[in-house]
C-alpha cells in the first residue's frame, strides 16, 4: 500500500524536475502564457531566408535588424516561397484566439513560423524569438555561421491591454532621438504605451502654433538644476540656459516611431494646476486664488485651453488625451472675483470641488466632442464630472479600484509600486524622491486580486512613472526605470508569474541589454 502511494508523488516530483529543467533553457520577459519544447533545434545560418508580406514586414524588418545585431547574421525578406528548410514564416491568421497582441511561435528543425491575428501581435512573436536566440551569441556578437534556436511552440498573448510608462519631460528635458532609444527599450519588453508629461509649473514642452510664448518663454529657465518645488525665480530663466521643446514635426516623427514599434504616445496637458510655465507666458488666465493655476471662472481659459488640444489632438492620434488634474489643494476660488461671479455664484454652487469638476467638465466634454476619451490622475474621480474619463490611479491601488467600482476604465499607477523616481534600495543610490521602492515590491505587484475580480474588466493596465525633479539626463532616465520597467511589463503581461524564475531569466536577460547599450541598474 505505502509503495503504490509513493509512486504517483515521486512520478510528479519527476514531472516537476523535468518541466524545470525543459523551462530553464528559455529566458523570455514577459515569461509567456504557454511553453511547451519540442525536439530538435532549428539552425539559422545566412542562408536563412524570412517569407513576409502585407501586415507582416514590420515584425519581419524588426526581425532581420535585431539578428543581425544580436548574431551578425544578415538575412533577406521575401514574399515569394514555401516554407522549406531554413525559413522564419510571418503569417497573419484570422485565429480569434490570438485577439489584439497574441501570437504563437513554433520552432522545429526546418522551419520558424510566427502567427498572429494582427501587425503588433506578429511583432511581439519576434520580440520573443529574438529571446530564443543564445546567451553566448548575443553577447559575442558573433554567431560565426550558425546560431541554433531550441525547438518549442509558445502561445502567447497579454493579461491586460495597457502596460506602460510615463516620462516626466517638462522637469528635464529628453530629446527626440533619447525617447526614441526608450521607445526601443519598452518595445523589447512589450510595453505598449508611452505617456509623455509634457508640461507642468517648471515648462511648456510641446509647440502650439496659436500661443507661441508656450514655448518661447516656458520651455526654457536659467539652469538645468532647480528647487523643489520650483518657484517663478528659478524655473524660467531669460538667458535659456537650460531647456527645449517638441516641434510640430517632432512629434509627427516621435508618434510614427512609436508606431512602428508598437507603441501608443498618449499626450499629458497638465490642468488647470501645474501650469506655472503656461501662465508665466499668458499671465492673464492665472487665477487670482493662488499661484500657478488657470482661471476656472475665466471664459478665456476655456477658449485658450480647448484652442490647446485642437493642436494636440491633431498632431497625437491616440484615443486618450491626458488632462492632469493632480494636486490642485484648496485653492480657495471664491476669493477670485471672476470665479466667484461666473461659476460659483452664476450656477449656485456651494463649494470648491464642485467649481473643480466643472472645469473637468468643460475640458472633457470638449475632448470627447473631437472623439477622444480624457483621461486624468485619480482625483477627477473624486466627484463625477459627467463625461466617460479613464482615471490614473497613483495615490494608491485603491483609488484606482473605486474610480473602477464608481465605472470609469482605470490605468494602475499607484506610487507604492509604480513611482520609479523613488530610490532602488535604501543605499548607495543617487538622490531621488520618495521612498524606497525595490525591484521586488515592483514585481509583487498584483492589479487585481481576485477579491476585486469583479471590477477586473474595469482595469486597462499599469503604468510606471519617472517623474523627473531628480532625473537630469537620459543615462539617468535608464537607471531608474530599469530592471524596475521589466519587472512591471511582467506584471501587466503575465498571468503566471514567479520572483525567483523572474529573476534566473533577469541574469541571462541583462546580456541583452548590454548589446543595446541599456544603463540598467545593476
Amino acid at each position: 500500500m505505502k509503495k503504490s502511494s509513493a509512486r504517483p508523488w515521486i512520478l510528479i516530483a519527476a514531472s516537476l524536475v523535468l518541466s524545470a529543467a525543459m523551462y530553464a533553457q528559455f529566458s523570455i520577459i514577459p515569461q509567456p502564457q504557454s511553453i511547451v519544447t519540442g525536439s530538435g533545434v532549428f539552425t539559422l545560418t545566412g542562408n536563412s531566408v524570412i517569407i513576409a508580406s502585407g501586415a507582416g514586414l514590420k515584425a519581419a524588418r524588426y526581425c532581420t535588424a535585431m539578428i543581425a545585431r544580436n548574431t551578425g547574421i544578415r538575412m533577406v525578406i521575401t514574399n515569394d516561397g514555401s516554407p522549406d528548410a531554413g525559413v522564419i514564416l510571418f503569417q497573419i491568421t484570422n485565429g480569434s484566439a490570438f485577439g489584439a497582441e497574441g501570437y504563437s511561435l513554433a520552432v522545429d528543425e526546418r522551419v520558424i513560423r510566427i502567427a498572429a491575428a494582427t501587425e503588433a501581435g506578429l511583432f511581439y512573436g519576434a520580440q520573443t524569438f529574438g529571446m530564443l536566440l543564445p546567451s553566448d551569441a548575443v553577447h559575442q556578437r558573433s554567431a560565426q555561421g550558425a546560431v541554433n534556436i531550441p525547438g518549442c511552440r509558445i502561445i502567447d498573448s497579454p493579461r491586460m491591454p495597457w502596460r506602460g510608462l510615463m516620462v516626466d519631460a517638462a522637469r528635464h528635458f529628453f530629446t527626440v532621438d533619447e525617447l526614441k532609444q526608450f521607445i526601443r527599450v519598452m518595445a523589447l519588453h512589450k510595453l505598449n504605451m508611452l505617456h509623455l508629461h509634457l508640461t507642468d509649473d517648471e515648462a511648456w514642452r510641446i509647440e502650439i502654433k496659436k500661443y507661441p510664448l508656450l514655448v518661447k518663454k516656458g520651455a526654457w529657465r536659467s539652469s538645468i538644476g532647480f528647487g523643489f518645488p520650483a518657484d517663478a525665480s528659478t524655473a524660467y530663466g531669460a538667458d535659456g540656459k537650460y531647456g527645449g521643446y517638441y516641434s510640430a514635426s517632432d512629434i509627427k516623427d516621435l508618434v510614427a516611431f512609436a508606431a512602428e514599434h508598437c507603441v501608443t504616445i498618449i499626450p499629458e496637458i497638465d490642468i488647470p494646476a501645474h501650469s506655472r510655465a503656461a501662465l508665466a507666458a499668458y499671465p492673464s488666465l492665472s487665477c487670482k486664488s493662488r499661484d500657478g493655476l488657470w482661471c476656472p471662472g475665466n471664459e478665456a481659459t476655456y477658449a485658450m485651453l480647448t484652442n490647446v488640444l485642437a493642436e494636440v489632438v491633431d498632431m497625437f492620434p491616440s484615443k486618450y488625451v491626458h488632462i492632469g488634474g493632480d494636486e490642485i489643494g484648496r485653492p480657495q476660488w471664491w476669493l477670485c472675483p471672476s470665479c466667484k461671479r461666473h461659476v460659483l455664484e452664476a450656477r449656485r454652487m456651494r463649494d470648491d470641488d464642485n467649481l473643480q469638476r466643472y472645469f473637468h467638465w468643460r475640458i472633457g466634454r470638449y475632448l470627447v466632442s473631437r472623439g477622444r476619451i480624457p483621461l486624468g490622475w485619480d482625483e477627477i474621480a473624486d466627484g463625477d464630472i459627467s463625461v466617460p474619463a479613464a482615471v490614473m490611479g497613483w495615490r494608491s491601488a485603491e483609488h484606482g479600484y473605486r474610480a473602477a467600482q464608481n465605472g470609469h476604465d482605470v490605468i494602475l499607477t499607484p506610487q507604492e509600486y509604480c513611482y520609479f523616481d523613488y530610490y532602488q534600495s535604501p543605499y548607495g543610490e543617487p538622490k531621488a524622491n520618495g521612498d524606497v521602492l525595490s525591484l521586488k515590491t515592483v514585481y509583487g505587484f498584483d492589479p487585481v486580486p481576485w477579491l476585486l475580480e469583479s471590477i477586473g474588466p474595469r482595469i486597462l493596465g499599469v503604468s510606471g512613472n519617472l517623474w523627473s525633479e531628480y532625473i537630469p539626463n537620459y543615462r539617468h532616465l535608464e537607471y531608474m526605470a530599469f530592471p524596475r520597467a521589466i519587472a512591471l511589463a511582467e506584471v501587466g503581461w503575465s498571468v503566471k508569474r514567479d520572483w525567483d524564475d523572474f529573476q534566473r531569466r533577469l541574469a541571462v536577460h541583462r546580456i541583452r541589454l548590454d548589446v543595446i547599450g541599456v544603463n540598467y541598474r545593476r
